[in-house]
């Protein structure tokens, strides 16, 4: 009888040690999709940022020659006019900047906010972001923030779609003065 019970523990003893490990191994292989899914959206957007690049550098040289036109011809209006709505298509290249992992420095918070960035862009939505703050020092948990900024974003792109304006401004900074961390 003592060498069954022997037996029989040494197994159990095996299958918690078994079961411990898988649990462990899929612990690591959640862990590496999500690292996987959060590089394939960096992935995404820096080729986003290098098709948008590309065009820029196929049109620079044609935006040169048509500045030349009204400087040629002293169209000073036409060129101010000109430089306005040009000005507006640099608004694109200089947020994509903004949509990097070390301006916002946590994951979670990265990858909503490219999700909806990617989603506004696809509805020819203009969405300018700015960020002024280290995330790691949010006074709020995270998954409330993500919560809250999804939903507000959500919101935004349907209201714009609805707007005249196709514009979402996303502004998110301390305020040291009133010691308050605020979305804009």
């Amino acid at each position: 009888m003592n060498l069954f019970v022997l037996v029989i523990t040494l197994l159990s003893s095996i299958i918690g040690l078994l079961l411990l490990f898988i649990t462990n191994l899929f612990v690591k292989i959640k862990k590496a999709n999500k690292k996987l899914e959060l590089e394939i959206s960096q992935n995404e957007n820096l080729n986003m940022l290098n098709d948008n690049i590309r065009c820029f550098k196929h049109d620079f040289d044609n935006i040169m020659q048509s500045i030349g036109g009204y400087i040629f011809s002293e169209d000073i209006n036409g060129l101010k006019s000109y430089y306005s709505k040009l000005s507006n298509d640099f608004i694109e290249y200089k947020n994509l900047s903004y949509l990097n992992p070390q301006t916002i420095n946590n994951p979670a918070i990265y990858a909503l906010i490219s999700s909806k960035f990617k989603k506004a862009n696809e509805l020819k939505i203009s969405f300018n972001i700015e960020t002024f703050l280290d995330f790691n020092t949010l006074k709020i948990n995270i998954y409330e923030f993500c919560k809250i900024l999804g939903i507000l974003l959500d919101n935004a792109i349907e209201a714009s779609l609805e707007s005249q304006n196709k514009l979402i401004n996303l502004i998110i900074r301390n305020d040291k003065r009133n010691n308050m961390q605020l979305l804009l």
